[in-house]
């Protein structure tokens, strides 16, 4: 598929949060064999598979670290036959022989490979060597979006358009290709240097028409749709829900969950109040976390254009 010729481009400008919280609390992903069991991936031991100065697959050369989740590690490195500089992004070695958390690897890497957008990054391959396998990926010299508010504090309203019309470029895309995220949250928006927006990880994503099944749930609580929460089956709606969910975190600083709850508190929890928003944005947003997926926003195209015309009539 050709990449897309017009680059989707985003100022970031800081805005003040409107109280000290944090959104990060219900941040841990969370996948589980049934819901009384639901355990999140940071509970796993967690040992990096490689040093900085490493050599993987006598080819990509490792200088730094530069995440490190529940599932995965992820690596800055040059790539020597290329001369370039890629991400290699490794599973942690007490899951190499899970077989379901290789297959989700695999899954991840035939799905990503068929998309080319200039908001979505690139990977190149999956390998396998000693370590076990990793996918090499494009590296963006950046942050996530998380990282940028909480350092700065919120975003104002017309950066938050600005990043919502770039995920809605990039998604759009991708349900067009019958293909859902399913994890979208901050930490999976990256921006690089340069401002250009890049959506990471569709690591839980799934082609349309395949259904998990209530005896497995995967995602973020904080922003997993109703439907996800149970199991059901899901389509490009489900990533509606979670930018609305991201549009009030960007615009507050927090999502709408109370500060004390736990990612188990919030899978059986629904969003509360949005409150500090004008009311034509608070609409919209109520409108794109409908709880019934018939009442949102049908597109994220939709979602974006309604920001786009609420927050340019609000003084937010």
């Amino acid at each position: 598929m050709p990449e897309h010729a017009h680059k989707k481009v985003i100022r970031v400008a800081a805005g003040s949060t409107r109280d000290g919280r944090r959104g990060h609390h219900g941040d841990a992903h969370v996948s589980a064999h049934r819901r009384p069991n639901l355990v999140t991936a940071t509970q796993a031991p967690r040992t990096a598979p490689l040093d900085v100065g490493d050599i993987v697959s006598d080819r990509y050369e490792l200088s730094a670290l530069i995440d490190e989740g529940g599932s995965s590690f992820v690596y800055r490195a040059t790539d020597q036959v290329l001369d370039m500089e890629v991400a290699l992004k490794f599973l942690p070695p007490q899951l190499n022989d899970d077989p379901s958390t290789i297959q989700a690897l695999k899954s991840e890497a035939r799905i990503a490979l068929g998309l080319s957008h200039e908001n979505i990054v690139r990977l190149y391959n999956l390998e396998k060597q000693s370590a076990g396998y990793f996918l090499v990926m494009e590296f963006i010299d950046g942050q996530s979006v998380r990282q940028h508010f909480r350092s700065v504090g919120a975003f104002d309203a017309q950066t938050t358009a600005q990043i919502l019309a770039c995920c809605a470029s990039a998604l759009g895309y991708a349900h067009a290709q019958g293909v859902f995220h399913n994890d979208l949250k901050p930490d999976n928006l990256l921006l690089r240097g340069d401002g250009v927006l890049k959506i990471i990880d569709f690591g839980t994503a799934c082609l349309g028409g395949i259904q998990f099944g209530r005896d497995y749930i995967t995602g973020t609580p904080a922003y997993m749709s109703p439907e996800q929460k149970r199991g059901d089956l899901v389509d490009h709606r489900t990533d509606v829900y979670a930018l609305g969910i991201i549009a009030y975190e960007l615009l507050t600083g927090h999502v709408p969950y109370p500060p004390e709850a736990t990612p188990m508190d919030i899978m059986d929890l629904e969003p509360g109040e949005l409150s500090g928003l004008t009311a034509g944005v608070q609409s919209v947003l109520q409108t794109a976390i409908a709880t019934n997926m018939l009442e949102r926003y049908q597109s994220v195209s939709e979602f974006s254009a309604a920001v786009n015309q609420a927050t340019a009539q609000s003084h937010f």
